[in-house]
């Protein structure tokens, strides 16, 4: 099957998402677009272990992500080496 023109119901990708054109479906990434599609075929995300998040299908966190994000939540990002950590860069 080869793909057709999205109507305005579709999910629109933005940054690295990737939308399908023959199903419909937006993958947060390349990777799970790639991994949905076998033989010129597309599988179900969900079968494949993918989380819809949102209208995104995404593949799960593992628990060293998990525990990442959880830590950022709280303390906010660290600064970068040799900057100032200042958004502005004024001190």
């Amino acid at each position: 099957m080869t793909g057709t023109s999205c109507s305005v119901d579709c999910h629109r990708p933005t940054g690295n998402a990737a939308h399908c054109t023959v199903c419909h479906q937006t993958f947060g990434g390349v990777t799970g677009f790639d991994g949905h599609r076998k033989e010129g075929r597309c599988l179900d995300p969900a079968t494949l272990g993918m989380e819809l998040r949102g209208q995104i299908w995404k593949r799960p966190m593992d628990e060293n992500a998990r525990l990442r994000m959880a830590a950022l939540a709280v303390a906010g990002p660290e600064p970068v080496p040799g900057t100032s950590g200042n958004p502005g860069g004024v001190s």
